[in-house]
């Protein structure tokens, strides 16, 4: 399951979240993408003057992920406390 950002969806509001807990989060989910997209997301927002746009694009994907439910529904948990977890399998609704 890739993570993706559409930019094209205006009024849905994600709030900005820091970096640590977008890596903890990122790193608690069961999707390699997301992963890489937070790290080039930092990555890129370090290499071209820190603009908030590539946080905010990789606060969107967890986000996103998490909205998705199943394992990713430990992405958002594990980036709201701080700390590392096991994402844990939900049955579908």
């Amino acid at each position: 399951m890739a993570a993706r950002f559409d930019a094209a969806q205006p009024g849905r509001a994600t709030p900005l979240r820091d970096w640590s807990s977008l890596a903890t989060a990122a790193n608690a989910s069961d999707d390699d993408h997301l992963a890489k997209l937070v790290d080039a997301c930092r990555q890129e927002q370090a290499a071209y003057n820190g603009a908030p746009d590539r946080q905010r694009g990789a606060s969107r994907a967890v986000h996103d992920a998490a909205r998705r439910g199943g394992a990713t529904r430990a992405v958002h948990d594990a980036g709201r406390r701080g700390g590392a977890t096991r994402a844990v399998q939900e049955p579908a609704c």
